[in-house]
């Protein structure tokens, strides 16, 4: 004969009672016939002579094994000891003990360009996307929502029931980190778990450099030496990285100077010899 019972998850209550099998007032002596003995079933015989099955250990359904068979021996206490045995079967049930899970170890990571933006409010897809399920298996509705630990960033950042991420105004190249929230909508205060989501927004070369002056005024002995030093220039670039990198040039090619860069200064040197008799005066243009 086999018996087939339930038992919750993280419960330690009757599962097992033979006082419905028994049908005679013979004493009888039960126990749990292990086969296992270094991984024995989390159960025991709470009174040898009564025969109740209780939990006697953790039951654990995502985690552990959901079924368990127990080879239970029966013997009289008699003179004779007649012995029986029956297979009592086990069940764990599934209960709502643990938050949801998040796919992707609970980071996600969004990469995106400055200036990308064709309305107020923009949606984005992480890579991968935002995605978690229920981590009792039971198939609980999900729902996403900006952290209230990231409420600072609410006028700019939100999280739609999808898990996509919408950013709003006008974001500057670098980074935003906050945090999702996981929740289940059955139980959102107690069934909820958090990643963090990290926004890169990348700098385009959106700017021109602009020159610190709009002219410069600068004078030469006409003894001096090709490579003298006449004066510096400046400009900036309100681009980041490599994109605010720049290089200056002399726009006309007849006159005795030359311009080299160094980081955002243009020294401007003497090319040639020059005769003040012949020509006093240069103008030229920097870009």
């Amino acid at each position: 004969t086999v018996f087939s019972f339930r038992a919750n998850e993280g419960g330690t209550s009757k599962v097992f009672d033979p006082d419905f099998v028994s049908g005679s007032n013979t004493q009888l002596n039960f126990e749990i016939v292990n086969d296992n003995v270094q991984n024995p079933a989390p159960f025991k015989i709470s009174n040898n002579l009564v025969g109740v099955i209780v939990v006697d250990g953790n039951l654990d359904y995502e985690s552990g094994p959901q079924s368990y068979h127990l080879n239970i021996s029966v013997q009289e206490r008699t003179k004779d000891g007649l012995t029986n045995y029956t297979t009592v079967v086990i069940h764990v049930e599934n209960v709502d003990d643990v938050a949801p899970l998040f796919s992707h170890h609970g980071l996600f990571l969004l990469p995106i360009a400055e200036g990308v933006y064709t309305a107020d409010k923009e949606t984005f897809i992480t890579d991968p996307s935002i995605s978690a399920y229920d981590g009792d298996r039971l198939n609980a509705t999900i729902g996403y929502q900006l952290d209230p630990s990231s409420s600072s960033l609410s006028g700019t950042v939100g999280v739609l029931q999808n898990g996509s991420i919408t950013l709003s105004g006008k974001l500057e190249p670098g980074q935003i980190e906050f945090n999702v929230r996981a929740f289940q909508r059955d139980r959102p205060m107690d069934r909820f778990t958090i990643a963090s989501v990290v926004v890169n927004i990348s700098d385009i070369n959106d700017h021109k450099p602009v020159m610190t002056h709009t002219s410069y005024n600068g004078s030469v002995f006409e003894s001096a030496a090709p490579g003298t030093v006449i004066l510096m220039v400046s400009a900036s670039d309100l681009d980041q990285g490599i994109n605010s990198s720049f290089k200056f040039h002399i726009a006309e090619r007849d006159v005795p100077f030359s311009i080299t860069t160094e980081g955002t200064y243009g020294i401007i040197r003497l090319k040639d010899t020059v005769d003040r008799e012949t020509n006093h005066t240069f103008n030229f243009h920097v870009y």
